[in-house]
């Protein structure tokens, strides 16, 4: 038995010393990439581990990124101990996938076999990671051969990585924080666009939002994010295939996105191009769903692949031309798709097998995805933004044309404001010219009172001219504080006289101490129509005519109810009584109550309600205290 043994020794050391080439061990921390030192030859016909072992024709590995490949290729790596010491190291398969390992290692103690790879069970790993990794442990000046059979149903990846106990575990460490951080951003990003689609009910967050999750899904399961959430849970296979499954729902939402972010109508040449892409996707998430039953269809990958590179064009494509068009957002959304297609073409040279498997191209994907989706999150805010200042000139060429109407309108007041008074200045001015026509010689004390009436009516008439050039004024100043009850007294004064023509009755609390932020001669103009159209509507012989005004402030909002029994308001729907034009009065303009909603709407930011109760009716108006 110890002669078998030490022919063995004796071959290995011969066959090592004199075919292979070995990686030295002997620095404590050991980090590197074992390609240039593996020696590979590609499964034409059966092979077993020895025959393997003896053969001596090996040629080097030029090549570790193999791509998509059905065949199978054996390997092996020399590794020799020139110290005194034990020596302990990890090799690790430097890319996750759909793929089976099984190693051999030939060591003075005997041969120990591993099988690793996303084909078999995790617990078969040497320490818990998402790469497959062996240990492997070297006595004082010992040589050991390590030959593996590596075969996938994606792309493969031949070349091993060497390194100490203490380099794996801070490179681990290091991938560990990067992908906190980078999936923290892109959980943030969904987020704060889920509660943006709740508060906004706009249809593009929400397609945003599944594009960001669907990115998360697929990169978690790509960098291996996954692995650790659901390590012991789910097989291996299930956590890699669903890095392809949710890359293409990611498509299908690009698409979407792009689709409704530009308003692609159906008369757009870009119309049946994104039906047909959107659907193609579709199809291949519904695939590779399938392939978790059916492998075999992952042989189709390189085609897929291609596709996407060709989706990707496409996109930019379209990108180009909304930014030729000039459309809002579409700078950098054409940023975006730059970015992405460069990293997307990077990736699948990559899985092809025509680019090699380093820190860049491996992350590649990656970095497309943080580009697109940044810059996409940049599009729509410029998007926002654009729409929010095309809505601010809308809203303000509303608002001009309002004015005018509304100074057409008060024209229209002024005349029914100034009717009355010009009438009463006119026939007070008649009967002065009368009286000094026919008794020249009567005393100037006998119409006194005629001129005192004059000057009454002219000061309302130029109150009424300052209270409309307040209102439309557009530089009115930091409003005042007044007492409710000094607008409620002017008021009464104003109409005092038609009060007692009609034998009314005006109630109201003369110790009301509310205040308002704003112009006191405006909310005066409020109380004088809505009263004076109730002393309209009296009979004049009736001595049971009443109005009351009761104010109320409850939870910041002032409240001033104005109570008659007129009969009510006869116009039907009630609501109606603040149009402009509409009246139920015989030579009535319909003027003041559609004055009255404007003010208590603009100047005071509140509301104004009119309602019948069985004797009369009721104005209710709200304003914020």
């Amino acid at each position: 038995m110890k002669v078998h043994k030490y022919i063995f020794i004796l071959s290995f050391i011969i066959t090592n010393l004199l075919a292979y080439e070995s990686i030295d061990i002997t620095q404590n921390s050991i980090d590197l990439n074992a390609q240039h030192k593996t020696y590979c030859v590609k499964e034409n016909y059966p092979l077993s581990a020895t025959e393997v072992l003896n053969d001596t024709s090996m040629k080097r590995l030029e090549k570790s990124n193999i791509g998509f490949s059905d065949k199978a290729f054996w390997c092996r790596i020399n590794l020799v101990n020139k110290t005194n010491k034990v020596k302990t190291i990890i090799l690790t398969n430097t890319k996750s996938g759909v793929d089976s390992i099984t190693a051999y290692i030939y060591c003075t103690s005997g041969l120990q076999k591993y099988e690793v790879g996303d084909m078999h069970p995790m617990e078969n790993r040497s320490l818990p990671s998402l790469f497959s990794n062996i240990t492997v442990e070297l006595e004082p000046y010992e040589n050991v051969a390590v030959v593996y059979k590596a075969k996938s149903v994606g792309n493969l990846e031949l070349a091993w990585r060497v390194q100490s106990i203490d380099k794996f575990v801070y490179t681990e460490s290091v991938n560990t924080m990067i992908i906190a951080i980078f999936f923290g951003f892109f959980i943030a990003l969904a987020m704060y666009n889920i509660f943006t689609f709740y508060y906004m009910r706009e249809k593009i967050y929400l397609l945003y939002t599944g594009l960001v999750i669907s990115v998360i899904i697929s990169q978690a399961s790509l960098q291996g994010s996954l692995f650790y959430v659901l390590n012991g849970h789910v097989e291996l296979f299930l956590i890699t295939q669903s890095n392809w499954v949710f890359t293409h729902l990611f498509l299908a939402f690009m698409w979407l996105f792009s689709f409704y972010f530009f308003e692609v109508s159906e008369k757009s040449k870009f119309y049946y191009i994104f039906l047909s892409v959107i659907t193609y996707n579709i199809l291949v998430v519904v695939m590779y769903i399938y392939a978790y039953i059916d492998h075999s269809i992952l042989q189709y990958a390189t085609i897929v692949g291609y596709i996407a590179i060709v989706e990707s064009l496409l996109l930019l494509g379209f990108a180009i031309s909304m930014y030729r068009d000039k459309k809002p957002g579409a700078t950098y959304f054409l940023f975006a798709h730059i970015f992405y297609t460069v990293a997307i073409f990077i990736y699948i040279m990559t899985l092809i097998g025509s680019v090699e498997l380093t820190i860049f191209t491996k992350y590649s994907s990656a970095f497309g995805v943080l580009g697109i989706v940044s810059f996409i999150s940049l599009a729509l805010s410029s998007k926002i933004k654009v729409l929010k200042e095309e809505h601010d000139i809308i809203k303000k060429e509303i608002e001009r044309n309002k004015q005018f109407t509304l100074i057409g309108t008060t024209i229209t007041y002024i005349t029914h404001q100034w009717k009355q008074p010009l009438t009463v200045i006119s026939s007070q001015v008649a009967n002065i010219l009368a009286k000094i026509e026919h008794n020249p010689k009567d005393e100037l004390k006998t119409i006194k009172n005629k001129v005192l009436s004059i000057e009454e009516n002219i000061m309302d008439v130029n109150d009424t001219l300052t209270d409309i050039k307040k209102l439309f004024s557009s530089k009115q100043g930091v409003d005042s504080e007044f007492k409710v009850i000094t607008a409620i007294q002017k008021t009464h004064k104003i109409l005092e006289q038609k009060i007692e023509t009609k034998l009314a009755v005006f109630t109201y609390d003369s110790k009301c101490e509310y205040s308002l932020n704003g112009n006191v001669e405006l909310l005066t103009h409020v109380l004088v129509n809505i009263i004076d159209n109730a002393l309209d509507a009296f009979e004049t012989n009736s001595v049971k005519n009443s109005i009351t005004l009761n104010v109320t402030l409850e939870a910041g909002i002032l409240t001033l109810t104005i109570n008659d029994n007129a009969g009510g308001i006869k116009i039907t729907p009630i609501e109606r009584v603040f149009d402009p034009n509409v009246t139920s009065k015989t030579f009535g303009m319909g003027i003041g109550l559609a004055m009255v909603k404007n003010i208590i709407e603009s100047k005071f930011n509140g509301s104004v309600e009119a309602k019948n109760n069985k004797i009369g009716s009721k104005f209710i108006v709200k304003i914020q205290s």
